[in-house]
């Protein structure tokens, strides 16, 4: 998926429901390689598949909210974040989730405050850099969201290799500086 072979990706990760369709993880990875192919209905369909499964699981509330976010279905994407928020005891991760998802779906203020609160939190646990990156870009803060996209990249954090096929880096795939850091990561542009 994060070479932008996303057929070839989809057929893998179908094989591997087929050979796991209990994992919660295999369908929310069905479901998130699904949505990087433009399958968001299909998608959706993975996470609810897994949440039927397990409820409780965190990574499947944050992939189907960035689903409906991409549908424009704005309060049903707010309201699994706060799922995620309050089953992981407002995780530095679903804090950033729900902070980028607040800035997409025009809830400045909130992702403003959220970002306020992941900030301050960096001086006393790691947070990872790429869910303050995202909130900046979406934001339209290109500078503050470079500085912690170069973060990520120098500690080397996993996002780093999805960001060809991360839809919420749109804004800024033809800024050089996304171009350098693909190219450095050695990501197709």
């Amino acid at each position: 998926m994060s070479r932008k072979r996303l057929e070839e990706a989809v057929a893998h990760v179908r094989k591997a429901e087929e050979v796991d369709p209990l994992s919660v993880v295999v369908l929310t990875n069905v479901g998130w390689t699904l949505a990087a192919a433009g399958r968001t209905a299909g998608a959706i369909d993975a996470y609810r598949k897994a949440l039927a499964l397990d409820p409780n699981y965190v990574q499947a509330h944050w992939r189907l909210s960035d689903a409906y976010l991409q549908l424009g279905r704005f309060d049903e994407a707010m309201s699994e974040l706060e799922t995620a928020v309050t089953l992981s005891r407002r995780s530095p991760s679903s804090l950033a989730w729900l902070a980028m998802a607040s800035a997409r779906s025009g809830r400045r203020a909130d992702a403003e405050a959220l970002l306020a609160e992941l900030l301050a939190l960096t001086s006393r646990r790691y947070v990872s850099p790429f869910g303050i990156a995202k909130t900046y870009f979406v934001l339209g803060d290109r500078d503050r969201g470079f500085k912690w996209l170069e973060k990520a990249y120098t500690e080397r954090s996993n996002g780093v290799a999805y960001l060809a096929v991360d839809p919420t880096y749109a804004s800024v795939r033809t800024d050089p500086r996304f171009r350098d850091v693909l190219r450095r990561a050695r990501l197709p542009q």
